[in-house]
C-alpha cells in the first residue's frame, strides 16, 4: 500500500489513508497463472447503478451525496450496507462479490469494498454498532474525490496510469436541475494534467455542465456513471 500524506488546496483531513499499489483487478503478478478464466482481468468499471440517487434512506444526515470529499470510507459503506441490504432495494448487495470471482464486481464500490476482510461464511463484516458513519474498523474503500485528487497528484511519477486514464471517486456529480444532492446519472472522476511543469486534476465539480466528460483525452471528469473507468482501492486503518 501507499500512504497518503499530501494536503489537499481545499482542506481535509488524512487520518492514516493509503491506497493499493496495484489495481488488482487489471495487474496480476503470478508468472504461473495464464488469467484464462472469463472476468479476471479487465480494463475497468462503472461507478454506480445509473439512476439511483445515493441520498436517499439518511445519506443527507452525513453528507449530500454530490460533497463526497474525504468521506469516502463512510459513503462505501453506505452504498453497499446500508442500501445493499435492504430487500426493497435495487442495489446490488455485497453477497455478489466472492473471493474469487468468475466476474467483474458490479461497481467501482462493489470492488473496493470486496477487499476486506471477509466472515466465516464469506460475507463481509458490517460496520461498527451496524452504522455507516462509524469508521473505527477503517477498511478498504471508493475514496472521495478529495481524498483521489491528493493521492494522483502525489504519485503520479510513482503510477504513470494517473496521467492518461480516469479514475471514479465515491462522489457523484452535482445535479444541475435542481443544484441539490447528487445528479441521478453522474458521478465523479479525475486524471492528472501535466501542463508543462504544472501540475493539476480535472475538474468534475461544476454546478452546470462545463466539468462534463468529453472523452478519455478529454480534461474534464463529470462522467455518466456507466463509463468504465479506472478504480483505485483506498484503505483507513482501524481507530
Amino acid at each position: 500500500m501507499k500512504k497518503i500524506t499530501y494536503n489537499h488546496p481545499s482542506g481535509g483531513t488524512i487520518d492514516d489513508t493509503y491506497m493499493e499499489y496495484y489495481e488488482e483487478y487489471l495487474e496480476h503478478y503470478d508468472p504461473l497463472d495464464q488469467h484464462t478464466m472469463p472476468g479476471e482481468v479487465y480494463k475497468g468499471m462503472p461507478w454506480g447503478i445509473e439512476g439511483k440517487n445515493y441520498h436517499q434512506s439518511g445519506w443527507s444526515r452525513l453528507i449530500n451525496s454530490d460533497e463526497v470529499y474525504d468521506d469516502g470510507l463512510q459513503a462505501t459503506q453506505f452504498v453497499i450496507y446500508t442500501r445493499g441490504r435492504n430487500p426493497d432495494s435495487e442495489y446490488i448487495p455485497m453477497s455478489t462479490v466472492k473471493l474469487y470471482n468468475d466476474n467483474p464486481p458490479s461497481t467501482a464500490f462493489h470492488y473496493c469494498y470486496g477487499k476486506n476482510k471477509r466472515n466465516a461464511d464469506g460475507s463481509v463484516p458490517s460496520p461498527k454498532n451496524n452504522s455507516y458513519q462509524n469508521i473505527d474498523n477503517g477498511g478498504w474503500y471508493l475514496p472521495g474525490i478529495r481524498e483521489l485528487e491528493r493521492a494522483l497528484t502525489e504519485h503520479y511519477l510513482i503510477f504513470p496510469d494517473f496521467k492518461g486514464n480516469f479514475y471514479w471517486s465515491a462522489s457523484a456529480a452535482k445535479n444541475v436541475v435542481l443544484n441539490s444532492y447528487g445528479a441521478r446519472n453522474r458521478a465523479r472522476a479525475t486524471k492528472i494534467i501535466i501542463n508543462g511543469t504544472d501540475v493539476d486534476y480535472a475538474e468534475s465539480g461544476s454546478e452546470n455542465r462545463d466539468d462534463d466528460y468529453t472523452g478519455p483525452d478529454g480534461i474534464k471528469g463529470r462522467a455518466e456513471r456507466k463509463e468504465y473507468f479506472r478504480v483505485r482501492a483506498f484503505y483507513k486503518l482501524p481507530r
